[in-house]
């Protein structure tokens, strides 16, 4: 029991006096009791009186006093067995009334009654009215019996002493009986609210694990579910979750009757929500809304037929994205605790809809990426069909054989940077001259590939629409040809065409260049191993370039004797632009390989070539393409 009075933090001094009490009742008693035998002996010499049974009960009492001095079991049980003393004592009495045949053995049952009474009645009002209706009827019943006025007189007082003395005792059992029912409401209610928020603290965090286990597309019937656990908890008869998406509502747990309900409708309360504030709102308590916002909210409670709301902000990422509401039939005890454990529900409900969001966000992207790569698999298709073909064209056009002619022998080297490369080389030989170019196309893949087809069918149109046999055949005209017929075509302004064009006069072995864009002039490797650069320079042919100014500027020819032995090597600029371990091939290189032969032969020119370009770069594969073309002029 101490135990117990202290988990309800009462003073156990209190239960001690109350015990002190009892003994000093006991004590009095086993005084009084066979001292009031012996004055009736005195008074009423013919009395049947047992003055034993009398001490008997006297020492029982004084017994009982001593062992709750002893006994803590006894201690805590003594008013209990104070009272059953007294139902001893008072049944001893009627007994002794009965043995002397006086009617006052009414009385003493009365009195029997009385002290059962004052133990059963524990309420103060009920105490008090039950105690005068039983003195009322003691008196008229003492004084209506046929005992003498002395003995009436000493029932009387004795009666009216017990009575209130079990009054008192009754009236600080009441007392003390309320102050432990009122500790121990107030520490139920205390447990209980604790319990509550335990549990509803357990709940939160079973929710929170709950959402970070969800798949992203459970999500919706993973709120639907979780608001109704949670209104269920708080006792809410209604609730839902509003969301604002782009221009359309989204309600999670809406039933028909809130299906048509907008807070825009209600742009007080609205502007509340907005501000990230929560609303809480009944007709019986005292609300901080203005008086707009009230008026709105009496409306709102008539309108989804309840007595009490709550409107809670959903945030995520400082944003409003919805709000959280929860209704009740009756006035509910939501206190400000609660609801900020319900401002975590709306933040759990919150992360899991970005979840949500963002997942759809993926999932979209990656069918739009899906479908894209489809699409660039198609269009790569078609576009790898083209490349092929135009790969097998650009194939078909390069000189698979060279003029046959007794004087000169011709090779050729050409290697892409790509599968389709931006380089062209030609020799063909048209009546007494034999012409041969390189080309170098800014870019390579198709455009380079069908620029260069322009290149070759534009010197072809030349040849057979605007020269004759006879004439002069000079490099510079058929570069004007090109770039006036490049013009016309309207060609975008960031192509470029390279082009170094030699036209070799058989009966004279006159050899004439034009240069335009090459960056590596044509080169001589003359019958005794000397090596020369057949100086001409010019701009590449661009449609940014005027005519006039391109003719006259641009269009510079050079003239060589090519003598008997005598080796001329063209290349464009994807040998010396060759870059490895930070090293540069270089022109420089180039002209040193060229230098050292010991065989001017136009196939060993080009293999000694390619094995410093292997042995500089690793592989014949370099990151431009790589074109070569060498003539030499043999003893007839």
């Amino acid at each position: 029991m101490k135990a117990y009075f202290s988990k309800l933090n009462i003073n156990l001094d209190d239960d001690a006096r109350r015990v002190n009490f009892y003994r000093i009742i006991a004590i009095i008693t086993a005084v009084l009791y066979p001292l009031t035998g012996h004055i009736y002996k005195l008074i009423s010499p013919e009395v049947v009186e047992s003055l034993l049974e009398r001490w008997i009960l006297s020492f029982l009492f004084l017994i009982l006093v001593i062992l709750s001095f002893f006994n803590t079991r006894i201690k805590d049980r003594f008013p209990y067995l104070i009272y059953l003393l007294f139902f001893l004592l008072s049944l001893h009495s009627i007994y002794l009334i009965n043995l002397n045949w006086h009617s006052t053995n009414y009385v003493y049952g009365i009195l029997f009654i009385l002290i059962a009474g004052n133990i059963i009645v524990k309420n103060l009002s009920a105490m008090i009215s039950y105690n005068v209706l039983m003195y009322i009827l003691i008196v008229y019943s003492l004084f209506n019996a046929g005992s003498t006025e002395v003995e009436k007189s000493l029932y009387f007082f004795f009666i009216s002493l017990t009575i209130m003395i079990a009054a008192f005792i009754n009236y600080s059992e009441i007392k003390l009986w309320k102050r432990l029912n009122y500790r121990i409401q107030e520490q139920e209610l205390a447990e209980k609210k604790l319990r509550y928020r335990v549990e509803l603290d357990k709940m939160i965090t079973n929710l929170s694990t709950y959402f970070i286990n969800l798949a992203p597309d459970q999500i919706p019937d993973g709120i639907e579910s979780s608001i109704k656990q949670v209104a269920k908890f708080i006792n809410a008869d209604k609730s839902f979750l509003m969301l604002s998406e782009s221009e359309r509502k989204i309600c999670y747990g809406c039933k028909e009757e809130v299906a048509e309900f907008f807070l825009s409708d209600y742009p007080s309360l609205e502007s509340i929500i907005n501000d990230f504030k929560t609303i809480k709102f009944s007709k019986q308590e005292v609300s901080q809304l203005d008086k707009k916002a009230k008026a709105e909210a009496k409306e709102l409670l008539l309108e989804l037929n309840v007595k009490e709301f709550l409107l809670i902000p959903v945030i995520s990422h400082q944003k409003l994205i919805g709000y959280l509401y929860f209704g009740a039939d009756k006035k509910e005890n939501w206190t400000e605790k609660i609801i900020l454990l319900l401002k975590v529900v709306g933040e759990i409900f919150a992360n899991g809809i970005a979840r949500k969001r963002s997942a759809d966000k993926v999932a979209e992207y990656t069918m739009e990426m899906e479908l894209t790569n489809l699409k660039l698999a198609e269009t790569s298709q078609k576009l790898t069909e083209k490349i092929n073909k135009a790969k097998k064209l650009h194939k078909q056009f390069l000189t698979q054989e060279f003029p046959n002619i007794d004087k000169l022998s011709f090779a050729a080297h050409y290697h892409p940077a790509e599968n389709l490369g931006g380089d062209f080389y030609n020799a063909f030989q048209t009546g007494n001259k034999v012409v041969t170019y390189i080309v170098d196309i800014t870019g390579h893949g198709l455009d380079g590939a069908m620029l260069n087809i322009f290149v070759r069918e534009s010197i072809n149109s030349y040849l057979l629409a605007h020269y004759k046999k006879g004439d002069k055949l000079l490099p510079a005209k058929i570069i004007e040809f090109i770039f006036e017929r490049y013009r016309k075509e309207n060609f975008p302004e960031d192509y470029f065409i390279c082009i170094a064009l030699g036209i070799l006069d058989l009966d004279k072995m006159e050899y004439t260049f034009v240069n335009n864009g090459i960056q590596v002039t044509p080169m001589l490797i003359d019958n005794s191993g000397q090596l020369k650069a057949i100086e001409t320079s010019g701009l590449p042919i661009s449609s940014t370039l005027e005519k006039e100014l391109f003719k006259h500027n641009y269009l510079e020819q050079k003239s060589i004797d090519f003598r008997v032995g005598d080796t001329v090597v063209m290349i464009t600029d994807g040998l010396i632009e060759e870059e490895s371990n930070q090293q540069i091939y270089g022109e420089a290189r180039y002209k040193e390989v060229l230098s050292k032969l010991d065989n001017n032969d136009p196939t060993v020119v080009i293999n000694q070539l390619n094995n410093d370009f292997k042995e500089f770069a690793g592989s014949l594969q370099g990151q431009d393409d790589i074109t070569i073309l060498a003539v030499k002029r043999e003893k007839s």
